[in-house]
């Protein structure tokens, strides 16, 4: 029994099955883009990482100030206790702050940014309740 193998060519059988329709090689340059699918996932993944983050970071924003608004009424509270120290009963800002003073420059909240106000005992200015400093009196 004999074989006989023919050799087509898989371009010129589609042309012979398919006569109107255009067989074409896509080029690499077509190919090289993404998929609707693929961007639309990417970004779901991003939104998820950024929903888990955000409130991670703000989180720890918020007790960041927190603590460096109770170090600074620390700060005020040992300035009113070295100017009491030194003979002044009620200290006011002009006597702890500045170049004179006992503090170079006037501490601020960093959730407002306002100046602290009342020395004795310290208060925050922004009025948040969670900033109070351990030495109030």
């Amino acid at each position: 029994m004999a074989y006989c193998f023919i050799v087509i060519d898989k371009k010129a059988f589609l042309r012979y099955l398919f006569p109107m329709q255009a067989v074409r090689k896509r080029s690499k340059v077509e190919n090289a883009g993404f998929t609707l699918v693929e961007v639309i996932v990417v970004s779901a993944i991003l939104i998820i990482l950024a929903a888990i983050a955000v409130p991670s970071y703000m989180k720890s924003r918020l007790e960041t100030n927190r603590n460096a608004c109770i170090e600074n009424m620390a700060k005020i509270a040992s300035a009113v206790e070295q100017a009491k120290t030194m003979g002044f009963n009620d200290p006011t800002a002009e006597q702890l702050f500045g170049a004179d003073g006992f503090i170079r420059s006037v501490p601020t909240c960093p959730s407002t940014r306002l100046p602290y106000t009342q020395f004795n005992p310290p208060r925050c200015p922004s009025g948040i309740e969670d900033h109070v400093s351990p030495l109030t009196e």
